[in-house]
């Protein structure tokens, strides 16, 4: 009897810290990169791949864009990265392209307020983000949300864990 009164409580703690918080995942949470954009360090095989539902924030973020953000993705999109992670003043946010598509990105703190938005036409272009700029906090974690389209359709979306070096 003790137990179908505790679970209700452990749901209920959990449930409200996913929505109100980022879970960066276990270890360190992100997937480590040097500069030249080999892989070093941890992996969190969540990041920079497709992610098939949003939460209501996440879709919230990306409300004006009109999209179905948790239906159909047409794909054209893959090898979606950033290097080097960790990142002390630059990184570049890189993919491998099909087409040319419309990119909207989001960079948002352990709480989702947004620090960075970017709106870009890519064919196969990188993007160079100066996070001296933003005054990110040192060792702090954050993650870059993506969106790939072409007018109303929806080709990839999904996130990645940019850790700040100390």
């Amino acid at each position: 009897m003790r137990a179908i009164h505790c679970l209700p409580a452990a749901g209920l703690v959990i449930l409200l810290g996913c929505n109100n918080k980022i879970d960066f995942g276990p270890n360190e949470g992100y997937t480590g990169r040097d500069n030249s954009n080999y892989p070093v360090g941890s992996e969190d095989k969540t990041d920079w791949t497709s992610d098939e539902k949003w939460n209501k924030k996440e879709l919230a973020l990306f409300d004006d864009l009109g999209l179905e953000l948790n239906g159909y993705q047409a794909g054209g999109v893959r090898r979606v990265t950033l290097y080097p992670n960790p990142v002390e003043n630059m990184a570049v946010f890189s993919q491998d392209v099909t087409s040319s598509f419309s990119k909207k990105i989001k960079l948002v703190d352990k709480k989702y307020k947004v620090v960075l938005e970017r709106d870009a036409e890519v064919a196969s272009h990188d993007l160079a983000l100066n996070t001296s700029a933003l005054k990110l906090k040192k060792g702090a974690t954050y993650r870059l949300y993506y969106v790939y389209y072409n007018g109303s359709i929806l080709h990839y979306k999904g996130h990645g864990d940019i850790q700040m070096a100390n």
